[in-house]
């Protein structure tokens, strides 16, 4: 999966996920993973990224239609009482995306 926009370039993106480095990283973890094609109309998936509040929030989007996942982004996870990262973020963006049914 690639990301929406170019990111390198938004300043308030890059110091949310804390430089370079780290959005090099998030981009890295995108690449590694597969997202399944829209289930409304077939376009391809991508990952946006923002920064809410300060801190880094991600989603994921179809190219074509862009309906997208909620953001979700680092923080306290009250049902699980645990804190969760950008990587974990990610992980459940993709798996809400993924979990999704073709339309008929």
């Amino acid at each position: 999966m690639k990301f929406s926009h170019d990111y390198r370039k938004d300043r308030h993106i890059v110091e949310a996920f804390g430089g370079q480095d780290k959005l090099i990283e998030v981009g890295t973890l995108a690449a590694d993973h597969q997202a399944a094609p829209c289930p409304f109309c077939g376009g391809e998936a991508v990952l946006g990224l923002a920064q809410l509040l300060g801190a880094p929030s991600l989603h994921i989007e179809c190219s074509k239609c862009h309906v997208a996942t909620v953001w979700t982004g680092e923080g306290w996870d009250y049902l699980d009482a645990k804190q969760f990262t950008i990587v974990d973020a990610f992980h459940r963006s993709l798996q809400r995306w993924n979990k999704r049914q073709a339309a008929v």
